[in-house]
């Protein structure tokens, strides 16, 4: 990305854009290189040029969005759970932006084959993710030293779609998605805290707040 000019940057985002304004308008069967290309200002040999085809076009536009999360959180310093808590915070505002294409990549990672790219992006990076900030939380003696981090981190991981599965199905408002995801980690790691970190989050998260129904 740093070899690239700015013409080509705003390019590739405008292309990006495109394609997850289509994603939540269209679904992935709506997804037209042609169509594409004219929101886009650009031509469709440009596209295929640039990303190869639609199933490549889909997975870079989800990385772009992914990538901001990250630099989201990076910035923030957080370390241990906090780190944890503004991840979840950041993806659930993702949600609330755009609900459409939330729910659209939703569906297709639900719907995929475990051999497409986007349970990697979606699953399988994610509970890695989860397993390093969990072994981050042990040596800062957040959790306890037994903890089985790899399934722990599935644990989290699941805990997070779980969320994002009953907003889709109309048991938590959209409005709630960010404090429902936060939750569900405190929730997971309140088996697992040493008793500082239980005593920060009674004081910091209250845990017994019930899920928001959407109306």
């Amino acid at each position: 990305m740093d070899s690239l000019t700015r013409t080509q940057i705003e390019r590739r985002e405008r292309i990006l854009e495109a394609v997850r304004d289509t994603l939540s308008s269209h679904g992935y069967d709506g997804l037209s290189m042609r169509e594409l290309a004219d929101s886009a200002n650009v031509s469709p040999t440009t596209l295929y040029n640039l990303f190869g085809g639609k199933d490549a076009l889909v997975l870079a536009a989800l990385r772009d969005v992914l990538g901001f999360i990250a630099d989201r959180v990076e910035q923030s310093g957080a370390t241990g759970m906090q780190r944890l808590l503004i991840g979840a915070e950041e993806v659930g505002r993702q949600v609330v932006a755009t609900p459409e294409y939330a729910e659209g990549m939703a569906r297709t990672l639900f719907n995929a084959d475990p051999a497409d790219p986007i349970c990697r992006l979606l699953l399988a990076d994610g509970i890695e993710g989860n397993c390093r900030a969990l072994v981050k939380m042990q040596a800062l003696g957040e959790i306890r030293r037994h903890v089985d981090v790899d399934a722990f981190a599935r644990d989290l991981t699941g805990r997070g779609w779980m969320v994002i599965l009953l907003w889709m199905k109309g048991f938590i408002a959209l409005r709630a998605v960010p404090f429902e995801l936060r939750r569900s980690i405190v929730v997971a790691l309140a088996a697992a805290t040493t008793p500082r970190l239980a005593r920060r989050m009674r004081t910091e998260f209250d845990v017994r707040t019930p899920i928001a129904k959407a109306s």
